[in-house]
């Protein structure tokens, strides 16, 4: 229980920190973000394409290594879409 907790912990502290550094701090990475369309749509393939892992493949979930990583990817890439 206390995994998942620490897990979801740092999810919301990645998406948290992405947020407020695009609204608060700095107009650049705003406009970085804005401009910027082929990144956003990598970003948007990636999300869609690790949770489409995550939900269909049994192994990667169960897997140490391939799991944190697919779920790092997801939020990253969430964080970076909703900045």
């Amino acid at each position: 229980m206390r995994k998942v907790l620490a897990i979801l912990f740092l999810q919301l502290l990645i998406t948290g920190f992405a947020i407020g550094l695009t609204f608060i701090k700095s107009i650049g990475v705003r406009q970085f973000l804005a401009t910027n369309l082929p990144v956003m749509i990598v970003m948007s393939v990636l999300s869609i394409g690790s949770l489409i892992v995550l939900t269909c493949n049994r192994e990667a979930c169960r897997k140490v290594p391939k799991n944190y990583i697919l779920l790092f990817t997801y939020t990253v890439s969430i964080s970076y879409l909703l900045g």
